[in-house]
């Protein structure tokens, strides 16, 4: 049986180099995954990071393929396919047949396969490559299994699911993308109306896509509610006119009646409260072609350490019919099923809202009168929260505001694109000319011509797909990482087409920087850019170095003092807050925890512009090792409290606004 050497890695990769044929082979292949075997002298595999994902098996350790790959193969399939190149010595020649693979659950499928022989200048056998296909009977003898194992079916089903994300998604971003860019452009009003209609048809196909994955985490348990210290007035008030403003030139009036005061402070998912009443909203907005919808929120209880509010969204609409109260909270069902219906979508906003509120511990409640209207409501009791400093909910809805109108750089910045789709190149090579006209834009196919020209260019930053052949996004990126020098660190954004929580945490792991999902409009990746690369090209000198930077709140706010002073308030407290946090788990050796954190507060040093916070927040998510953890902690809590001196002593009047808005 052959032994997994991950040094032959390098030897596969340079084979590619040289031989253009044998890359143009496995680009032409529809490949899932693929290995590379050396059967003398060493009798030594190296087998691809999405192999293993194809049998089941995630977030391996380093040390883990060395032990699978003895019982995961069949020492008899290496020998068969040896044999037949020892006795078939035609160049060119190519072996199809089938491999026996252990699954994580126990079960044996055969995986069809394709291998080439690698032949040094004598015609000697050196090197056997070999293709896991991408084939429908493979996907079909896996399906046979599931029900034997509902791990292993959910997690066939997670990766169906971000294969089919990616497949609509890579179209669907050629098409909302260039649609965005043609409405900046001069046309006629007909063809305006042209544009606007095809990309709002794009944006409804996102919705649909997003909310399918949605109640597939839900169904799956896969989403946990992450609470942070919430101003539950503010989060509903900044809704409510959010919804107002899209609806302010049809006949709906949009009101708000809350019985809570601005201070009520609380413990709650800000995140997934905002989207259960926006969904709520939603609805609502649907079934009401004139009225009122209003939003209230009323005090159940108030106990010494716990609030019960009951929120209410009441409409003047079209009613429910009796009958199909609770028909409505099923998924994929809605009250008018016939092809004539009126509205339009799949039935799952209001599955995901009940399921989301499960979570919460609380059920959605209707009420509906046929030609009158509708509440739907729902109760949740709240821990309080004492003396916090963080009205970070605003985080969330704040990001409807937050789009930046930065003007376009004269900068040449050199930026690498690591894209396999040629649509996806052109759109997003477009959108980068627009927003930096003299940058030098440089496009591969794979990641593993995104490795060779990192190493051979100095670029500023880099845009790189995930899924690409040869070598995933993954697999580059930390090569990369490997690759560079201590303080010349390269941002590297995800473009993906899958929206998986499973694929944002490996984007993090692998050492990406930033997570976009296609389809990318021009503001999305204009705001990441600009966030990245004023990072990037700050001086980084430890003499007379600049502690801190306003530009881009500045910029964000638009010249609101206000607002700057807000943002410096909440820097001056929360993160302080954080630090200790992460002190708490370092003392317990909680080390992802203490990372979640640090990857937590990494956006308000980049929000001030503090360069060496975060270089050092870097340092702590993706590059230490265990031991130099606390180290890195007690500088960047050093460099904290320097910039925290220094903004107090530039704005004196903060500790009162401090005072004032959060009551210490």
């Amino acid at each position: 049986m052959p032994v997994f050497e991950p040094a032959i890695k390098r030897t596969f990769f340079n084979l590619l180099e040289e031989d253009k044929e044998l890359f143009s082979w496995l680009l032409k292949k529809e490949v899932a995954s693929y290995c590379y075997w050396e059967p003398s002298p060493r009798n030594a595999i190296w087998v691809s990071e999405d192999f293993w994902k194809l049998i089941g098996y995630y977030d391996l350790k380093e040390e883990e393929p060395l032990l699978l790959t003895n019982k995961t193969f069949n020492s008899k399939d290496f020998l068969t396919l040896k044999s037949t190149y020892e006795n078939n010595t035609d160049i060119g020649f190519c072996k199809k047949g089938t491999f026996t693979l252990l699954t994580k659950s126990g079960d044996k499928i055969l995986y069809e396969i394709i291998s080439k022989a690698i032949r040094n200048e004598t015609n000697e056998l050196t090197g056997i490559v070999i293709a896991f296909l991408k084939k429908k009977e493979n996907t079909v003898k896996a399906v046979e299994k599931w029900p034997n194992d509902s791990v292993l079916f959910e997690e066939y089903k997670a990766a169906f699911l971000g294969n089919i994300s990616h497949e609509l998604r890579t179209p669907l971003n050629g098409v909302k993308g260039f649609t965005d860019l043609l409405l900046k452009s001069d046309l006629t009003p007909i063809q305006n109306t042209f544009a606007d209609t095809i990309y709002n048809s794009a944006c409804k196909l996102e919705e649909l896509i997003d909310d399918m994955l949605e109640y597939n985490h839900l169904m799956a348990n896969k989403i946990k509610l992450e609470p942070t210290p919430t101003k539950l007035y503010n989060l509903c008030k900044e809704i409510t006119e959010f919804i107002d403003n899209q609806h302010i030139n049809e006949n709906i009036q949009i009101h708000y009646k809350c019985e809570i005061t601005p201070e009520y402070i609380v413990s709650a998912d800000a995140y997934k409260l905002r989207q259960i009443l926006l969904n709520l909203f939603s609805n609502a907005t649907k079934f009401t072609n004139k009225g009122d919808i209003t939003l209230t929120v009323t005090e159940v209880s108030d106990k010494p350490n716990s609030y019960t509010l009951l929120f209410s969204v009441t409409d003047s609409g079209l009613g429910i019919a009796p009958e199909n109260l609770e028909k409505i909270k099923t998924a994929f069902d809605q009250e008018d099923p016939s092809l004539t219906r009126s509205q339009e979508g799949m039935g799952l906003g209001l599955a995901i809202t009940d399921s989301l509120l499960k979570l919460m511990q609380s059920r959605l409640k209707i009420e509906s009168t046929p030609g009158k209207g509708s509440s739907f409501s729902f109760e949740i009791t709240f821990d309080k929260v004492q003396d916090t400093a963080s009205p970070l909910e605003n985080n969330v809805t704040n990001e409807i505001n937050v789009l930046t109108n930065i003007n376009s750089y004269n900068t040449s910045f050199k930026i690498l694109i690591a894209e396999d789709n040629p649509i996806n190149q052109f759109l997003v090579q477009t959108i980068l000319e627009k927003i930096f006209p003299q940058a030098i834009l440089s496009i591969c196919d794979n990641g593993m011509e995104a490795v060779e020209a990192y190493q051979n260019n100095a670029f500023d930053i880099i845009l790189m797909d995930i899924q690409m052949p040869v070598m995933s996004g993954y697999e580059a990126t930390k090569e990369i990482r490997k690759l560079e020098k201590p303080g010349n660190r390269i941002p590297v954004i995800a473009l993906t087409a899958r929206v998986l929580e499973k694929e944002k945490k490996l984007c993090f792991e692998c050492g990406m920087d930033e997570y976009l999902t296609k389809p990318v409009d021009y503001e999305t990746l204009k705001k990441a850019l600009h966030q990245h690369l004023s990072i990037k090209n700050r001086p980084t000198t430890k003499t007379e170095r600049q502690l801190y930077n306003l530009n881009y709140l500045e910029t964000l706010s638009e010249g609101d003092d206000q607002v700057i002073l807000d943002s410096l308030s909440m820097f001056t407290t929360w993160v302080d807050k954080k630090l200790i946090e992460a002190y708490t788990h370092l003392k317990s050796q909680k080390l992802d925890d203490l990372k979640n954190v640090v990857h937590a507060i990494k956006p308000s040093f980049e929000m001030v512009e503090s360069v060496e916070g975060s270089l050092l927040c870097n340092d702590i998510i993706y590059q230490a090792k265990e031991e130099e953890i606390p180290g890195l902690i007690t500088k960047l809590q050093e460099e904290y409290h320097r910039l925290k001196e220094a903004i107090k002593n530039d704005f004196p009047n903060l500790r009162d606004y401090e005072k004032e808005n959060f009551g210490y």
